[in-house]
Formats: structure tokens, C-alpha cells, sequence
């Protein structure tokens, strides 16, 4: 219930991976009953950038290098108080700890880190991991801590909420590894890319709680997808934002030779929704659609309230806008995205994504071309 305390005199020195802190305020210290949330602040720091982001300043307005994880001003992570218990597949550090402001500072050494517990009477230190398969964490009696910055607070910064690059992060989420990690479920990752076996048992997942807001009539956001598959009369699709399995938000999706995104959002006026949906290759012949394998870069930018433009394969087309009569529904459409399937085997992705990205804001041809050449890297 309390707002969350930053402890910025707590400082983590991951330059040389050693973990250390500097005094504490007595007013801070853990059960001075401050606050029963923990709030860790970050040295500077840059994680990992590839060499063609870190050196080319062109790339640098779109995403601040994708492979940053902490940004390079001091950033602030912060772990709010839950009631759940670590699990078997929570795995405990291999030391002891002196207390959970250790605990926390060890957690936010790991890039991919989401929560941690702190056993009193062992201290031992336990960390859940975002890209874990397994359930970690379960309802119980236990004081745990769990990182809290749902909407990363600082991806209008960085423009990208969302970036996948399968051959090198495998299933992490390059903006935010903490966040959004994908689970994959009948779907090979190797160094060539993530590979749907097109069926509905065959997809990647992640719960996105909070995504609604990005859909709001009126916000911008923009989707980036490189993909190798079968292209035929039939759907395939790319995305759903949906209820977790049920009731969809929004799809992006191939069609006879055409693509699509249908999506619905949140009248601000009257917490009514709308449904917006376009048909965006204008010429069939553009795409395959006898059945051989093909590549292609896709995206669109939404620009408030309808489509603006559609990219494909290097090119932008600006498109007309086009919003339907207002419908209800609930934010919770958009709880999960899911990579690949359809709950119809022949609508699902047959074949390998190399890439997929949501941004926040509308991109432009020369924003999208530079995450093409990422995904290319």
C-alpha cells in the first residue's frame, strides 16, 4: 500500500561485478519500519551494447543501444512487498547473506532478476528469474519482493517497450530483461531465429499486465516483425494481444498475400472502445501465396486513432485512416501477448521469426530501417 522508498544511498558496484553498499541512514535501515519496500539505485552503467549500436550514433535516437539494461544515467529499480514463497525452481544463492538490502543488491547485479526472498533464519537469498519456464513463486506466508516498474519507466526514452532479437537473446527482452521475457512453448530458439511449428500448441508468450494503457484512443505505437515462413491463402499470425488465451485486444496477421492489424482501444471520452483494422499491402503480387517459403519485414505505426502508415520490406506507405463504431470490452484484452498462434492449426506461424518489437511512439521509414539492420546484425 505505501509508496515505494528509493534508497539512493544503497549503490551496487557492478563495474567490477563486486556487490558492496555504502552506509545506510539509520532512518533506512530494514525494520526501522519505513517502508516494506526497497528501493535500489544503480551505479551508471552500460550492459553489453553491440559493437554496430554502441558505435553508430545514427542508431542511438531509436533505442539508446536495445542491449542496455540499466540506462546510462543512475536508474532505480524498485521491489515492492508481496506475500509469495519461493518455490523449488527459485534457486537460492550459493552464499549467505547478512540481510535482504544484500539480498535486493544481488538480485539488481542480475540482468534478468524479478524477485527475490530473504530467509531470516538461513540467509539464504533466493531470486526469481523473468525468463524462468518454471513457477517460482507461490501464494504463502512469506515477506518476498518482487520488481515492481511494470511499464518501465523510462521506455519513452528509450521508444521501445518491447525488442526481440531470438538469435542473440534468445527469449529475453533486450529493452528490459527484467520484464516480458517470453515463454516458449513447442518452439525451437537457436541461432537462426525462433522456429513455430504451426500449430496451436506451438507459440511464444508473456504476460504484458498494464499494456492497455500503449492502446489508449489517442496514444501512438508502432510494431516491428521479420519473419521466414509459408505463405499461402490462409492467415498466419504474427501477434495477439489477447485475455490470456481468450478475447483478443489486437492481431497482426497475414493474408492472402496481404497484412493486417486489428486492433481495439479505450475510448478516452467514454471508456468505450473502437475497433480499427486495415488492410495494408495494397498489391497481392507483393507477397507469395502458393505455398513456398518467403521473407519479409513488416510493421505499422498507429497514430492516435487509426493507422498512418505500413511498412514492408524497406518501403513505407502511408494509409488511410480508419476507426469502426464504438464497441465495449475490457483493458484486460490486452493482459498477454502471444507470438505465433491461432487457436486454428492452419492459421498459426509456420516457419522462423527472427525479430519482434513495440515501440511507444510512431516510428518513421528511417526509425524502422534501424531496426531492421539490428535485426540483421
Amino acid at each position: 500500500g505505501s509508496a515505494p522508498i528509493h534508497l539512493g544511498s544503497l549503490r551496487i558496484a557492478i563495474l567490477t561485478g563486486a556487490a558492496s553498499s555504502e552506509p545506510v541512514a539509520a532512518s533506512q535501515r530494514a525494520g526501522d519500519g519505513v517502508s516494506d519496500d526497497i528501493g535500489v539505485q544503480l551505479e551508471p552503467r552500460v550492459l553489453g551494447c553491440t559493437a554496430a549500436a554502441a558505435t553508430s550514433p545514427a542508431m542511438l535516437p531509436l533505442l539508446l543501444c536495445l542491449s542496455l539494461t540499466v540506462a546510462a544515467s543512475a536508474s532505480k529499480l524498485t521491489f515492492e512487498k508481496t506475500r509469495r514463497c519461493p518455490t523449488a525452481a527459485a534457486s537460492p544463492l550459493p552464499h549467505r547473506l547478512a540481510s535482504k538490502l544484500q539480498c535486493a543488491a544481488a538480485c539488481s547485479r542480475l540482468p534478468t532478476c524479478n524477485a527475490f526472498h530473504f530467509d531470516i533464519t538461513t540467509r539464504l537469498c533466493y531470486h526469481g528469474d523473468a525468463c524462468s519456464q518454471l513457477e517460482q513463486w507461490t501464494d504463502g506466508d512469506c515477506d518476498s519482493y518482487k520488481y515492481t516498474d511494470v511499464l518501465c519507466g523510462d521506455c519513452g526514452e528509450r521508444l521501445q517497450a518491447l525488442f526481440y532479437k531470438f538469435s542473440r537473446s534468445g527469449l529475453k527482452n533486450e529493452v528490459n530483461p527484467r520484464l516480458f521475457c517470453l515463454k516458449a512453448r513447442a518452439v525451437g530458439i537457436d541461432e537462426d531465429g525462433a522456429h513455430f511449428k504451426g500449430h496451436s500448441g506451438s507459440y511464444l508468450r508473456t504476460e504484458t499486465p498494464g499494456f492497455w494503457k500503449f492502446f489508449q484512443f489517442g496514444a501512438e505505437y508502432s510494431v516491428f516483425v521479420r519473419a521466414r515462413h509459408q505463405f499461402d491463402s490462409g492467415y498466419k499470425y504474427y501477434h495477439n494481444f489477447d485475455q490470456c488465451g481468450s478475447i483478443f485486444g489486437s492481431s497482426f496477421i497475414q493474408n492472402d498475400g496481404y497484412i493486417y492489424n486489428v486492433v481495439k482501444m479505450n475510448r478516452l471520452s467514454d471508456s468505450r472502445g473502437s475497433e480499427a483494422s486495415r488492410l495494408f499491402s495494397a498489391a497481392p503480387s507483393t507477397l507469395p501465396t502458393d505455398g513456398f517459403y518467403g521473407q519479409l519485414s513488416a510493421g505499422f505505426v498507429f497514430n492516435g486513432t487509426g493507422h498512418q502508415n505500413y511498412y514492408l520490406n524497406g518501403t513505407f506507405t502511408s494509409i488511410a485512416r480508419v476507426v469502426t463504431d464504438p464497441i465495449a470490452y475490457s483493458p484486460s484484452v490486452f493482459d498477454c501477448l502471444t507470438l505465433g498462434q491461432s487457436t486454428v492449426d492452419a492459421k498459426c506461424l509456420n516457419g522462423t521469426m527472427y525479430c519482434y518489437g513495440l515501440s511507444t511512439k510512431a516510428l518513421s521509414l528511417s526509425e524502422f530501417l534501424q531496426l531492421e539492420q539490428l535485426c540483421n546484425q
